[in-house]
């Protein structure tokens, strides 16, 4: 959690903010405004409609009533207004683009989505009066819900879940104030104003589930970020810091998107008038330079973490269509997806509350001690990616050299974090094979051309939860008969010291999620479910050694 220069009770910030005349404070450090708290705007001036009479769905659906929607995939949903207004989406399994599919409504704005853990999707969209509408999944898709307020004509809410059973939602009112609505287990809050004199619609994301940081542009110029201590989903109250500007060069843009894609680190984009995207991040509060990322998108741009610093991000492309560039440490091209868009598109990743993944074929392995190359050859199957088991233990290399103890008693063996240590088809109780470990798996797979969202060791058991519960399946290292080793280790030919817990080294792709069960297939053994307590304890054998592909 950055600390604040200063902490203000919630209620009297709010009074100080809320007011046309707040002095916005500049980049040299917040400080206490001064005065007494001034009156509110005069009576010519346009109001936020902080309550009032609550409409039915048909208010903003008054359309025949449609078929229940199709559940959204889990992994990667895109949100865009239709031309008639409609809210569309399609899902991204891993693998395949569904469909355009109709949420219903009758829209005057882009969409916004959020989701707060597994099985909830949230939507939401701004009437033609102004108001703001809810729709979620929740096993089945709700009714639309009206939630209130004066939106300005043609923007766009942000919705941010910083921790299950808690929302926030930010909107840029008709005063060309930010206001904020939160939903608690307690119900929906009451419309709080946070600042006036903003320009740009908001765009907001949390590092972690303390606290939101929501980004506008105010009237007179550059970017202001605001940091909100959620209290809890029990009760939907806040506190907020002052406002502090991020300062540079480039931050005049008119449009803005914000995501966190790991613990602690916050992206912010920025769009110009002329289509140009620019970048900025920070990593436990460390605010690095802007960065150029070219034109020439004509909407606010939408960001999809996907978790270890990676993201999608979409926009509306010069020809009005749905456009994706990725990064992965990198910078990938634009490509081009289909869909028409009236306005910018939203995105998001969410993981459903139980999952079984599509596509992953169950494959045994060809070689006694192939079991990372199986893994490997079905979690590349749900990419469309055909590759022999063979094949990948080419990709990885072979090290045929034998072991042997040296005069200290000390196992020397390759290394497994390079290469195949041993003969695939020998024996590790007599020291003939072994295996290999997450770095050649990672990159064999990278050399096929797949996505590797994440790669390494100590990954927690809840990361390999909520990879398959986004349809992205999981090579994991266990013990051969899921049961639970000390560590040790061997020391390799050129000295290094490499974990080994005995001759019972064995990989596997995890595939399902369901309660308090996993679904694994062992190309060994065949497909089962065994127990989470089961699963991890054979994980820490090989302290937690995993490779999530997309």
């Amino acid at each position: 959690m950055r600390p604040s220069v200063w902490s203000l009770p919630s209620a009297a910030l709010i009074g100080l903010l809320v007011v046309p005349s707040l002095i916005w404070l500049t980049n040299v450090g917040p400080t206490r405004p001064a005065g007494p708290t001034p009156s509110r705007p005069a009576a010519s001036a346009r109001q936020f409609q902080v309550d009032g009479p609550a409409q039915p769905p048909a208010a903003f659906d008054p359309g025949p009533a449609d078929p229940q929607p199709n559940a959204p995939i889990p992994g990667e949903d895109v949100a865009i207004r239709a031309p008639n207004g409609a809210v569309l989406l399609r899902g991204w399994d891993g693998r395949d683009w569904t469909s355009w599919w109709s949420l219903g409504g009758r829209a005057a704005s882009a969409p916004a989505m959020s989701s707060w853990g597994p099985g909830r999707l949230d939507v939401f969209a701004t009437a033609v009066d102004g108001a703001l509408w809810h729709r979620w999944w929740e096993g089945a898709w709700q009714p639309w819900e009206w939630l209130g307020g004066s939106l300005a004509g043609g923007s766009t809410p942000a919705a941010v879940a910083p921790a299950p059973g808690r929302l926030d939602v930010f909107v840029r009112g008709v005063d060309h104030a930010l206001w904020h609505r939160s939903l608690g287990s307690g119900g929906w809050a009451t419309w709080e104003p946070l600042g006036c004199c903003i320009s740009s619609d908001p765009a907001a994301t949390s590092a972690d589930s303390t606290q939101v940081d929501v980004f506008v542009e105010r009237s007179s110029g550059g970017l202001w970020d605001l940091t909100l201590e959620t209290a809890s989903a029990v009760s939907p109250a806040s506190g907020a810091s002052l406002w502090r500007h991020l300062g540079g060069r480039r931050t005049t843009a008119t449009q803005l998107a914000a995501a966190s894609s790991s613990p602690g680190r916050l992206d912010v984009f920025t769009r110009g008038a002329a289509g140009d995207l620019w970048h900025r991040f920070a990593d436990g509060g460390q605010w690095h330079p802007w960065e150029a990322l070219g034109c020439c998108l004509s909407s606010t741009p939408a960001v999809a973490p996907w978790g270890s610093g990676g993201f999608d991000l979409f926009g509306r492309g010069p020809d009005d269509q749905l456009w994706k560039r990725r990064f992965s440490g990198v910078w990938g091209t634009w490509e081009k997806l289909d869909g028409q868009l009236t306005a910018a598109p939203s995105a998001t990743t969410w993981a459903a509350a139980t999952n079984v993944i599509s596509n992953v074929p169950y494959l045994p392995q060809v070689h006694t001690l192939s079991c990372e190359a199986a893994a490997l050859q079905m979690a590349l199957a749900h990419q469309g990616i055909d590759v022999s088991q063979d094949q990948v233990l080419d990709a990885v290399g072979i090290d045929w050299r034998p072991a042997y103890y040296d005069d200290a008693g000390e196992l020397r063996w390759g290394d497994p974090y390079t290469s195949f240590v041993g003969d695939p088809d020998g024996d590790e109780s007599v020291l003939s094979g072994y295996g290999t470990y997450f770095p050649t798996i990672a990159r064999a797979a990278s050399d096929r051309g797949a996505g590797v969202i994440m790669a390494g060791e100590g990954i927690p058991p809840d990361d390999v939860y909520r990879a398959v519960l986004q349809n992205h399946p999981v090579v994991a290292w266990v013990s051969v008969d899921l049961q639970y080793y000390s560590p040790g280790s061997w020391r390799t030919f050129d000295g290094r010291l490499v974990l080994y817990a005995g001759p019972i080294e064995h990989a596997l792709t995890v595939v399902g999620v369901d309660g308090d069960s996993v679904y694994l297939f062992d190309p060994l053994v065949g497909p089962g479910w065994v127990s989470k307590a089961v699963f991890e304890a054979a994980f820490d054998t090989f302290n937690r050694m995993a490779v999530i592909l997309e």
